[in-house]
């Protein structure tokens, strides 16, 4: 899976938010309220990653959570993306 615009994070009054950019914006409008962790799912999203790769990839980056956190606040991020028809 993987994104379906092209987006950017920015740092807007304190809050990191994604803005599709180029002709992405045209299709999607809204803005996407970040932490750090969305920030780093959502980079990875820009190339075609599974679940399992991402909460692999986030548990050997972050080390402070336990795995079954990890893959529900993953799970939760991505259902949110798909609800908002983000992902191919």
């Amino acid at each position: 899976m993987k994104l379906k615009y092209n987006f950017v994070v920015n740092n807007v009054a304190g809050q990191k938010v994604a803005v599709a950019v180029d002709d992405s914006n045209l299709d999607y409008n809204s803005l996407i309220k970040l932490n750090d962790t969305g920030v780093y799912i959502l980079e990875m999203l820009k190339n075609d990653v599974t679940i399992d790769e991402i909460v692999v990839s986030i548990k050997k980056d972050f080390e402070i959570l336990p795995e079954q956190d990890i893959e529900k606040i993953v799970n939760d991020f991505i259902n949110k993306l798909k609800e908002s028809d983000v992902l191919e």
